[in-house]
């Protein structure tokens, strides 16, 4: 319902405590909190921008074991 996300902050927004409403009193922590959870999942979300749209989407895996996650949790530790 905005006005989306200028394409020179998308790599930023992500990083934890990086807002584009810092007046607005956003601590900036939702996007590197989703993402991490969804990757300690296993899953990715993504950012797509465009004419004046920003478009997130959450990729998770449908079959992934309790041993699987195990793993990846380790790795990415």
């Amino acid at each position: 319902n905005g006005r989306g996300i200028p394409d020179e902050m998308r790599e930023k927004i992500f990083l934890p405590f990086f807002s584009t409403h810092p007046d607005q009193g956003s601590k900036g922590l939702g996007l590197s909190v989703s993402r991490g959870t969804i990757a300690e999942h296993g899953g990715h979300l993504d950012c797509e921008l465009g004419s004046g749209q920003t478009k997130f989407t959450i990729r998770l895996p449908f079959n992934l074991s309790h041993e699987d996650l195990y793993y990846e949790e380790r790795r990415l530790s």
